[in-house]
């Protein structure tokens, strides 16, 4: 079975590192497989560009202007329109690529990765993951998460082009029949909404974890000793980003602090931290710190092993890494019961969800259980609960029945 993994890139945002992770399973099970991207950051030999490295620079410049276009035509902060049906310079080079393949599994591919239509010409079985919404949303990835950008989105101009770029899609997946892969139940359950795909097509099976980089240090002391200082760990690519639900985060620690009298201390991993501090300086009794964006795992690794809690106060979002990545050390996960974090939380096992983005009611639901100590909550037992569900091994065979049930018509 030869596979080819397709993405616009191999490593930078948490689709590309779900993406990156499943090469490297399947390559252990002895699958040969290879990733195909457009931008190439990685230097692993099992994956190749998209397009012909004689054309990077007229493609990248392409890329600027197309950028540049459609934050004319949708200037919000933090999110971008993706069309995905328009033709690319890298088509005939990229044919070629997938010729030899007997599956493709589509993962993100925005930023003109691929224009849709040459899938549907190639004739391969077809496997997506989806990483969001786009498949089924036209230009959007997630629903707005404000007032103002849902304004935005009821501009003439927008909803035509989104219905021109849903209609192709749909066509596309009507046409196509490909199995759909979603990383939690909550996008499962978006796309069976959609009535695109028929249901046997739909399987939910999460983003594969290596967990040898990723290790418990310790157990934390909070739990043992209800005077000692809660450590709250903040965590986001870009810290200004409203989805990631930073507006919220000053009201839910004027909330905790009212709750708890011990010190609370809080540190915000990303970049814009420096912004984000300054906003928050208005908290008092609570000490921040601030550490710019952190690529290495090992250094995040220590970063999580740090802390007592991680803080995710995401309005949507479908199986957000960080929280992933603080399980799979045993950190406990704090948040809003919105999207796909539920899968990682494991029925309250590893953290608690309030029921909706009501400031009082997160502050209810997280400070009884966690602020005043769960010792139910022990790392170990976490990270063992993390293991069985998202171990690299665990996931690609379950990846693998798929892909093997396609190529077989079932």
């Amino acid at each position: 079975m030869k596979i080819a993994l397709l993405s616009y890139s191999d490593t930078g945002g948490g689709a590309y590192i779900a993406a990156f992770r499943l090469l490297h399973g399947l390559i252990e099970l002895n699958t040969e497989c290879r990733m195909i991207v457009k931008r190439k950051y990685t230097n692993s030999e099992n994956v190749e560009l998209s397009i012909n490295p004689r054309f990077l620079l007229t493609d990248k410049f392409i890329n600027y202007i197309s950028h540049k276009i459609k934050k004319l035509i949708y200037n919000v902060a933090h999110e971008a329109i993706n069309f995905g049906i328009f033709h690319t310079t890298n088509e005939k080079f990229l044919s070629e690529r997938l010729k030899n393949c007997d599956i493709i599994n589509v993962h993100w591919i925005g930023n003109e990765t691929v224009n849709i239509g040459l899938l549907s010409k190639i004739n391969k079985p077809i496997v997506i993951t989806m990483h969001d919404l786009w498949w089924i949303d036209g230009l959007f990835h997630y629903p707005p998460v404000d007032h103002e950008t849902a304004r935005i989105r009821e501009k003439w101009y927008l909803r035509k082009l989104n219905e021109i770029t849903l209609a192709k899609k749909s066509d596309f997946l009507t046409a196509i029949k490909p199995d759909i892969i979603c990383p939690s139940a909550w996008l499962a359950e978006q796309v069976k909404n959609c009535n695109l795909v028929p249901e046997k097509n739909i399987h939910v099976i999460h983003n594969p974890f290596d967990f040898s980089k990723w290790r418990q240090r310790r157990d934390s002391k909070f739990y043992e000793n209800s005077n000692s200082v809660l450590k709250i760990l903040f965590i986001s690519a870009d810290l200004n980003d409203k989805r990631k639900g930073v507006l919220l985060l000053q009201k839910v620690l004027k909330s905790f602090k009212d709750k708890y009298t011990g010190k609370i201390t809080i540190s915000l991993v990303g970049t814009n931290s420096h912004s984000l501090r300054n906003q928050l300086k208005t908290v008092d009794g609570i000490e921040i710190n601030i550490t710019e964006f952190v690529e290495d795992s090992s250094r995040l690794a220590e970063i999580y092993n740090e802390h007592d809690l991680l803080l995710h106060l995401a309005l949507i979002d479908n199986l957000p890494n960080t929280c992933v990545e603080a399980v799979s050390v045993g950190l406990p996960v704090c948040g809003i019961n919105l999207g796909g974090i539920s899968d990682i939380t494991f029925g309250g096992k590893a953290g608690v969800l309030a029921g909706s983005a009501n400031v009082q009611e997160i502050a209810d639901n997280i400070i009884p259980t966690v602020l005043l100590g769960n010792s139910k909550m022990k790392r170990a037992r976490i990270r063992k609960i993390a293991i069985e569900r998202f171990s690299s091994a665990a996931v690609t065979k379950r990846y693998q029945k798929v892909f093997t049930k396609k190529i077989n018509g079932a």
